[in-house]
């Protein structure tokens, strides 16, 4: 008999990819914040992205279940501009 499918160790593939691509993402932002657009202070919707890859267009939200260890390192928010949309990286 052929059992056709996706046992729960291949089903979880997936899932372990994406944290890992996640954590490299973080660690990206945290040793080259110049590589990505800081939008923590211009968003402009609730679902908009904190940070934006700038090469890549990869995209990053703050969260309850951001590593303590990426919201340590991040600089403070600076003041959000209502007028002009300029996206600030985290180093200007």
């Amino acid at each position: 008999r052929i059992q056709v499918g996706v046992n729960s160790r291949q089903a979880k593939l997936p899932l372990l990819r994406n944290k890992k691509r996640k954590a490299e993402l973080w660690r990206n932002l945290v040793d080259s914040p110049q590589s990505w657009w800081d939008n923590r202070a211009d968003k402009r919707s609730p679902k908009a992205p904190d940070f934006k890859h700038k090469d890549t267009g990869e995209a990053l939200w703050l969260s309850p279940k951001t590593p303590s260890w990426v919201t340590d390192a991040l600089p403070p928010v600076k003041g959000g501009s209502k007028g002009a949309r300029r996206p600030e990286t985290l180093l200007s």
